[in-house]
Parts: structure tokens; sequence; C-alpha cells
């Protein structure tokens, strides 16, 4: 009765540990509506140097609208919001990748980027396919940096985004398979690919066989069918 007289946040900030953990007590006592009133708090004390009181704290702050704190005035509930949704399901998390991109510009550091952590717990072909604009931007951004062999395993989910609704999506699929070998998507099993490649080749055909006819001539001797028809299918167009 004494400690719930008392300032609740000065006794989470308490140096005993003994008096943060009873402060998590009168917390829990109380309704949600009481303990979301209390956010900055429980986020601060998910940072608590005690595994108890941090575990205690992630599991109450788990029960507030999350997603709804990613917009909290206070950085520190935005950044705990971020961490109580890398608990969720990589389903749920996918879903609510649209409330996580704008804080990747966030003002803090710390919020932007665990931001960033967490949209790179999540498959790279999941955030280009994702509904929202802003997600499919974010993932180009994110796969930019990637080396041309990861790069080039996303060929057949970036091609599509081609033909995205968003002009900002198309031009950033044009530049990521820019940056990958022509030939190898113009020979590609992914139609759509092919015809990106085809694109980047050009429509000279003797500036295509100056450059490129050496790597297209090796492929058209693979021990792969598909690969091989879609090579001499390539070079035939090309003309004599």
């Amino acid at each position: 009765k004494i400690l719930a007289r008392l300032d609740l946040a000065a006794l989470c900030r308490h140096a005993d540990v003994a008096v943060r953990s009873a402060a998590l007590d009168l917390l829990e006592g109380k309704s949600l509506d009481a303990r979301t009133v209390h956010g900055t708090v429980l986020a601060g004390l998910m940072e608590d140097s005690n595994m108890s009181v941090r575990l205690r704290a992630s599991k109450a702050f788990a029960q507030f609208d999350v997603l709804a704190l990613l917009s909290h005035a206070e950085a520190v509930v935005r950044g705990a919001a971020l961490t109580a949704l890398g608990d969720w399901s990589l389903e749920r998390r996918v879903r609510a990748a649209g409330e996580v991109v704008p804080l990747l510009t966030d003002d803090s550091d710390s919020v932007s980027s665990k931001a960033l952590n967490l949209l790179r717990k999540i498959e790279p072909h999941q955030l280009l396919a994702h509904l929202d604009p802003a997600v499919r931007r974010a993932a180009i951004l994110l796969v930019a940096g990637f080396a041309e062999q990861e790069l080039s395993a996303l060929a057949a989910t970036i091609a599509p985004l081609l033909d995205d609704s968003d002009l900002a999506v198309r031009r950033g699929a044009f530049q990521l398979l820019s940056k990958l070998d022509v030939v190898d998507l113009a020979v590609h099993d992914v139609e759509r690919v092919r015809s990106a490649g085809r694109v980047l080749l050009g429509d000279d055909p003797e500036q295509v066989c100056a450059v490129h006819a050496q790597r297209l001539v090796a492929y058209s001797v693979v021990e792969d069918d598909a690969v091989r028809r879609r090579a001499l299918e390539l070079l035939a167009s090309l003309g004599p």
C-alpha cells in the first residue's frame, strides 16, 4: 500500500532490483488501459539489467496495441514496440512490415536500427512481393547491397516489379536487374526475367554479338536442354 502511493516511474528506476520488481507487481495489478499509460516505464524496464525484470516487462508490454505504439512520441516506447514485434510469428511480422518501414528514418538511431534489423529478419522475397508499395520500395533498398549471387537468386521476384504500379519500385527493380549478368537473365527459366534480360541486352544485334556472343555460344552447348534451347533461340534472333 505504501509503494502504491509512490511515483511508479521512480520505483521502476530504483537501484534495488527488488523495488523494481515490486513496481512491476503494481503495474501488473492494474487494468490494461491503466498499464498503457505507463508504456514508457515498461519500455525502460525491457532494457533492465535483471533478466527476470526484463522478461516480465516484455510480457506486460506485449499485451499492448504494439502497432499503435510504433508511432508513440517517446523513442524508448517505439523501440520497445519494435522489440515486441520481434517476438511475433514471421507471418504477423510480414503483415506489420508496412508499419515498420516509416521507422527506418526515425529521429532516434536506436529505433531506426531496430526497424532495419527487424526487416532484415524477413525473407527478401516476402518484402519485395509485399502488398504495401512502401515496403517494396524499402525492400529494393535493402537488397541493393546484396552480392551478385544473392541478387541473382531473387531475379524471378524482382522481374515482376518492372510492371509495378509504383514508379519508384519499377525504377528500382530495373536498377537491380541491371547489376546482374544480362546473358544469365536472357536465358533464365522465368519468362519475365528473360524479357528483362533481352531489354538489357539491347536491340542492336551487332552490338550484342560483339559484347556477348562468346557467352551465348557457351550457353548453347550446356547440358541443360531448356537453357541450351533458349540460348540457341536468342542467337538465332540476332541474325546470321
